[in-house]
């Protein structure tokens, strides 16, 4: 706690590291002694350590002072009061100036005689706070050394593990296939080169893992390739029949677009919680959070003409950049294909708290093909009969 008296300036300051009995007290003895507001006696609070008889001796020290200064600044006050109104008389102006300047000297003498005494109490506690703000800062310091050990730690393991991944898609020795293409086509070399297991460790459980890696991707491409042929094969048909059913939408964004409304059920899907199982990436060390990217299924979207062919539409609204209660709509546009990819999931994220993707992976690598081949089957499906009701005779 610091404090000065107005009548004097800044020769009398008083700082004194009091140890309150109620922390939320804090220094009302000290204000009270000074017979100041508590705002004009700025507090600062200090972790201070020590042993009980420490804590006694630096209070009796402080309460000491205190009350020093006290009784120096009842009697400032004092002279003050009686000379006041002489100091502003012809007659006595010189006596009660004088008499005055003498308080304030005598005052400031018995603050600096005050502040010698309890010195040394200071220089303890001062020196006392600069051990401990010592040991804190090398504990953190020995900590972050630590923390980065650990991350170094954690980051090998995380490429080893990623080189563990890429063996799946680098060519054999002689220029053969890479195991995921033999994979693919159900082949299996008849033995594996020696340096793969020192890559791979278990070669059972890894070629296993590729196996269920191409089943996950055959399922997922022939899903995305059922949508397209559905949604091309509509269009095919709608533009031979003279595009029946076609009109103009108008929404919120500016522009008219010529097109169908087309309207998806997505209820009854499997369970994708299952979906949601991370990889077993060795992340601990980035602290994040997993978050399944579970694909685009819109309630309704707009299959609409464009100049060469169709494309397909939504919309959506974000906020003005001056404006930011405005929201704007526009029309999102996505090709066919694009579209057909966006229904699947296909990677799982791992992101910190501002959303930040710290590290993804497919998800086609690890979950299980009893979970993930009924779900992009059930979307494709929902999906394929939306589009083939919009065809001419079946709306």
């Amino acid at each position: 706690m610091t404090w000065h008296s107005y009548l004097v300036g800044k020769d009398d300051v008083v700082t004194v590291y009091w140890f309150a009995q109620d922390p939320y007290s804090r220094g009302d003895y000290v204000v009270r002694a000074l017979k100041a507001e508590s705002r004009s006696v700025p507090c600062k609070g200090v972790d201070v350590t020590g042993t009980p008889d420490e804590i006694a001796d630096w209070t009796a020290a402080a309460t000491a002072y205190v009350d020093e200064a006290a009784a120096a600044l009842s009697e400032l006050y004092r002279v003050e009061r009686r000379t006041s109104w002489r100091r502003s008389k012809p007659v006595v102006r010189r006596w009660a100036e004088a008499n005055y300047e003498e308080a304030k000297a005598s005052y400031v003498s018995r603050i600096r005689a005050a502040t010698s005494a309890y010195q040394p109490v200071r220089d303890a506690v001062e020196a006392r706070i600069a051990q401990q703000e010592a040991a804190r800062l090398e504990a953190a310091k020995q900590a972050q050394q630590e923390r980065e050990r650990r991350h170094r730690e954690g980051e090998a393991r995380l490429e080893a593990w990623k080189r563990r991944q890429a063996v799946a898609d680098r060519p054999l020795p002689g220029g053969r296939r890479t195991p995921r293409q033999m994979a693919a086509r159900g082949e299996r070399p008849p033995s594996w080169p020696p340096e793969m297991e020192a890559e791979v460790g278990d070669l059972a459980t890894w070629w296993a893992e590729v196996c269920v890696s191409v089943r996950n991707e055959r399922a997922r491409s022939e899903a995305v390739q059922r949508v397209t042929k559905a949604i091309t094969s509509t269009a095919a048909a709608l533009k031979k029949a003279g595009e029946p059913g076609i009109r103009a939408v108008k929404e919120k964004p500016e522009g008219v677009l010529y097109g169908w409304w087309v309207d998806f059920t997505w209820s009854d899907l499997p369970d994708i919680a299952r979906l949601e199982t991370p990889p077993d990436a060795p992340v601990d060390h980035l602290h994040g959070e997993w978050r399944l990217y579970r694909g685009l299924l819109p309630s309704r979207i707009l299959f609409t003409r464009k100049s060469d062919g169709y494309e397909l539409a939504t919309v959506y609204s974000e906020s003005h950049s001056s404006y930011p209660l405005f929201k704007q709509h526009r029309w999102q546009k996505q090709g066919i294909e694009e579209f057909a990819e966006r229904l699947f999931p296909v990677e799982i994220y791992l992101h910190d708290h501002r959303y930040k993707t710290l590290f993804s992976a497919r998800l086609t690598d690890h979950v299980d093909p009893a979970v993930f081949v009924p779900y992009v089957q059930a979307v494709s499906k929902r999906a394929v009969d939306a589009f083939h009701a919009l065809g001419p005779g079946r709306g």
